[in-house]
């Protein structure tokens, strides 16, 4: 299966320089998680929470992805 995955520039300090604002066509198992993707991909720190998008609508780290699908993560921001 394959998947696109995207992480917006206010997590460059969390995962490598190289996979920041771009889309990445990756290949994932059958049934794999976000939170695949986050710990064995990415490898995003689990102290790091990031906004999970998954086509566009908010998604949960136990979410399962399908091929196909566009995964974006983001930095939450505070502020107002």
């Amino acid at each position: 299966m394959t998947i696109t995955l995207k992480i917006n520039h206010a997590l460059a300090d969390f995962v490598p320089r190289r996979m920041i604002d771009r889309e990445m066509r990756i290949d994932i198992q059958k049934d794999a998680r976000v939170d695949d993707i986050l710990s064995n991909v990415v490898g995003l720190p689990e102290k790091v929470v990031p906004l999970i998008f998954v086509n566009g609508r908010h998604a949960k780290p136990q979410d399962r992805l399908s091929s196909g699908d566009r995964l974006t993560l983001w930095m939450p921001m505070a502020g107002g």
